[in-house]
């Protein structure tokens, strides 16, 4: 099992706030190759868990533009947040309700399920979100790369998980997985409290 702490704990690391967000260009993961089969495959996994649960509600903790979003159909009611203005601008084009908030910091709307995919390595308390999404949500949906390390990653997440590392730290946080398995290189879970 293995969790890297990518950066020092006594920092704060740039990538993790609104100010390096700000200036950054949108990012269509949707339509990019390199994303696209995770985000098909995390809103395949959303509109499972809501039919499992007879679940209809679903907000999208880092939505980007919104791509998954746009993608979960009438049955589910979606919206989001993002940190990065040019996503939320792009969101209106998707026809999806994504809004600019700091997750970490501000209050937000919360759905019946948690979506937090290619999240969690860019904040300094993944295990803090996740905990504090148990006590909000009844489901939750997430995604991580699962191939990184100390000595390779992507220069800007600051966590990393092998798969029993991330499973732990999801169960640690007060739920139940009912499926992790991998795309690609991402690992996705679909968990319950």
């Amino acid at each position: 099992m293995a969790e890297y702490r990518l950066h020092d704990p006594d920092t704060v690391p740039e990538c993790t706030t609104p100010r390096w967000y700000a200036g950054r260009e949108h990012a269509p993961h949707l339509e990019q190759p390199t994303h696209r089969a995770r985000i098909l495959a995390a809103a395949a996994a959303v509109v499972e868990i809501a039919q499992l649960f007879g679940l209809s509600t679903a907000v999208d903790l880092g939505a980007g533009d919104g791509g998954l979003l746009s993608l979960l159909g009438p049955n589910i009611t979606g919206w989001g947040y993002d940190l990065q203005p040019t996503n939320v601008a792009a969101a209106q084009l998707r026809n999806v309700n994504v809004g600019f908030a700091d997750i970490i910091t501000e209050p937000i709307m919360w759905g019946e399920i948690v979506i937090a995919t290619e999240l969690l390595e860019h904040l300094r308390d993944p295990h803090g979100l996740v905990a504090r999404a148990a006590h909000h949500g009844q489901a939750l949906v997430c995604s991580t790369p699962c191939e990184e390390t100390p000595e390779q990653h992507y220069e800007h997440h600051v966590w990393a998980w092998d798969k029993p590392g991330f499973a732990t730290m999801i169960t640690d946080g007060g739920w139940r997985i009912i499926r992790h398995n991998t795309i690609g290189a991402t690992q996705i879970v679909l968990a319950v409290r």
